[in-house]
Protein backbone atom coordinates (compact mmCIF):
# COMPACT_ATOMS: atom_id res chain seq x y z
CA UNK A 1 0.00 0.00 0.00
CA UNK A 2 2.77 2.42 0.94
CA UNK A 3 4.73 1.60 -2.22
CA UNK A 4 1.63 2.24 -4.38
CA UNK A 5 1.05 5.62 -2.73
CA UNK A 6 4.71 6.56 -3.09
CA UNK A 7 4.68 5.65 -6.79
CA UNK A 8 1.48 7.62 -7.32
CA UNK A 9 2.93 10.64 -5.51
CA UNK A 10 6.15 10.50 -7.53
CA UNK A 11 4.16 10.26 -10.77
CA UNK A 12 2.04 13.27 -9.82
CA UNK A 13 5.09 15.30 -8.84
CA UNK A 14 6.83 14.49 -12.12
CA UNK A 15 3.70 15.46 -14.05
CA UNK A 16 3.48 18.72 -12.13
CA UNK A 17 7.15 19.53 -12.79
CA UNK A 18 6.74 18.71 -16.47
CA UNK A 19 3.72 20.99 -16.78
CA UNK A 20 5.47 23.80 -14.94
CA UNK A 21 8.56 23.43 -17.09
CA UNK A 22 6.70 23.39 -20.39
CA UNK A 23 3.91 25.82 -19.63
CA UNK A 24 5.01 28.05 -16.77
CA UNK A 25 6.80 30.48 -19.05
CA UNK A 26 4.53 32.16 -21.54
CA UNK A 27 6.11 32.34 -24.97
CA UNK A 28 5.64 35.40 -27.09
CA UNK A 29 2.51 34.78 -29.19
CA UNK A 30 4.31 36.16 -32.22
CA UNK A 31 7.46 34.06 -31.79
CA UNK A 32 5.96 30.75 -32.94
CA UNK A 33 7.05 28.92 -29.77
CA UNK A 34 3.57 27.65 -28.99
CA UNK A 35 2.76 24.09 -30.05
CA UNK A 36 0.56 24.76 -33.08
CA UNK A 37 -1.13 21.34 -32.92
CA UNK A 38 -2.69 21.70 -29.45
CA UNK A 39 -5.41 23.79 -27.92
CA UNK A 40 -4.17 26.34 -25.41
CA UNK A 41 -5.54 27.16 -22.00
CA UNK A 42 -4.37 30.72 -21.44
CA UNK A 43 -4.51 31.72 -17.76
CA UNK A 44 -4.06 35.37 -16.80
CA UNK A 45 -3.17 35.60 -13.14
CA UNK A 46 -1.83 37.77 -10.38
CA UNK A 47 -0.35 34.86 -8.46
CA UNK A 48 0.72 36.71 -5.34
CA UNK A 49 -1.98 39.34 -4.91
CA UNK A 50 -5.21 38.26 -6.65
CA UNK A 51 -7.24 36.17 -4.19
CA UNK A 52 -9.49 34.61 -6.87
CA UNK A 53 -6.33 33.72 -8.86
CA UNK A 54 -4.82 32.02 -5.83
CA UNK A 55 -8.09 30.14 -5.23
CA UNK A 56 -8.24 29.03 -8.89
CA UNK A 57 -4.68 27.74 -8.72
CA UNK A 58 -5.25 25.81 -5.49
CA UNK A 59 -8.71 24.39 -6.27
CA UNK A 60 -8.44 23.58 -9.96
CA UNK A 61 -5.16 24.22 -11.78
CA UNK A 62 -2.95 22.31 -9.33
CA UNK A 63 -5.42 19.45 -8.84
CA UNK A 64 -3.96 16.13 -9.99
CA UNK A 65 -6.97 15.26 -12.16
CA UNK A 66 -6.71 18.59 -13.97
CA UNK A 67 -2.95 18.19 -14.41
CA UNK A 68 -3.47 14.75 -15.92
CA UNK A 69 -6.18 16.00 -18.25
CA UNK A 70 -4.16 19.03 -19.31
CA UNK A 71 -1.05 16.96 -20.02
CA UNK A 72 -2.87 15.03 -22.73
CA UNK A 73 -5.32 17.62 -24.08
CA UNK A 74 -3.93 21.14 -23.69
CA UNK A 75 -0.96 23.38 -23.60
CA UNK A 76 -1.41 25.45 -20.43
CA UNK A 77 0.17 28.88 -20.56
CA UNK A 78 0.14 30.94 -17.39
CA UNK A 79 0.54 34.65 -17.95
CA UNK A 80 1.38 35.95 -14.51
CA UNK A 81 1.51 39.54 -13.29
CA UNK A 82 2.77 39.25 -9.71
CA UNK A 83 3.37 42.28 -7.51
CA UNK A 84 5.99 40.96 -5.08
CA UNK A 85 7.78 38.40 -7.25
CA UNK A 86 10.14 39.87 -9.85
CA UNK A 87 9.93 38.68 -13.43
CA UNK A 88 12.72 39.08 -15.94
CA UNK A 89 12.33 41.91 -18.42
CA UNK A 90 11.95 39.38 -21.22
CA UNK A 91 9.22 37.46 -19.34
CA UNK A 92 7.38 40.67 -18.51
CA UNK A 93 7.50 41.71 -22.17
CA UNK A 94 6.13 38.31 -23.25
CA UNK A 95 3.35 38.52 -20.66
CA UNK A 96 2.43 42.02 -21.80
CA UNK A 97 2.30 40.78 -25.40
CA UNK A 98 -0.10 38.01 -24.42
CA UNK A 99 -2.19 40.50 -22.45
CA UNK A 100 -2.25 42.99 -25.31
CA UNK A 101 -3.64 40.31 -27.61
CA UNK A 102 -6.02 38.50 -25.28
CA UNK A 103 -6.62 40.52 -22.12
CA UNK A 104 -6.35 44.25 -22.85
CA UNK A 105 -8.87 45.01 -20.10
CA UNK A 106 -6.58 43.46 -17.47
CA UNK A 107 -9.10 41.01 -15.97
CA UNK A 108 -7.77 38.60 -13.33
CA UNK A 109 -8.15 35.73 -13.34
CA UNK A 110 -9.11 35.29 -16.95
CA UNK A 111 -9.13 31.91 -18.67
CA UNK A 112 -9.30 31.54 -22.42
CA UNK A 113 -9.44 28.39 -24.47
CA UNK A 114 -7.60 29.02 -27.73
CA UNK A 115 -7.71 26.95 -30.87
CA UNK A 116 -4.38 25.65 -32.19
CA UNK A 117 -4.32 28.63 -34.59
CA UNK A 118 -4.53 30.90 -31.50
CA UNK A 119 -8.03 32.16 -32.20
CA UNK A 120 -10.27 32.40 -29.14
CA UNK A 121 -12.56 29.40 -28.82
CA UNK A 122 -14.12 30.37 -25.47
CA UNK A 123 -13.79 32.37 -22.31
CA UNK A 124 -14.05 29.88 -19.46
CA UNK A 125 -15.86 30.27 -16.20
CA UNK A 126 -14.48 28.62 -13.11
CA UNK A 127 -15.85 30.34 -9.99
CA UNK A 128 -18.76 27.92 -9.56
CA UNK A 129 -16.89 24.91 -10.92
CA UNK A 130 -15.08 22.08 -9.23
CA UNK A 131 -12.24 20.33 -11.03
CA UNK A 132 -14.47 17.67 -12.59
CA UNK A 133 -17.00 20.16 -13.97
CA UNK A 134 -14.22 22.47 -15.17
CA UNK A 135 -12.63 19.61 -17.11
CA UNK A 136 -16.08 18.72 -18.45
CA UNK A 137 -16.56 22.29 -19.64
CA UNK A 138 -13.27 22.12 -21.56
CA UNK A 139 -14.01 18.65 -22.96
CA UNK A 140 -17.37 19.84 -24.25
CA UNK A 141 -15.72 22.79 -25.97
CA UNK A 142 -12.98 20.62 -27.47
CA UNK A 143 -15.59 18.23 -28.88
CA UNK A 144 -17.63 21.04 -30.44
CA UNK A 145 -16.74 21.95 -34.00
Amino acid sequence: MFRYRLNALITLLLLFVLLQTTSGQAPNPDAGQVDSSRHILLVFSGSDWCLPCIKLEKQILSDSSFLGFAATHLQVIKVDFPQRKKLSGEQMKENETWAGHYNPEGAFPKLLLLNPDRSVRAILSWATENTTSFIGQIEQLLNTN
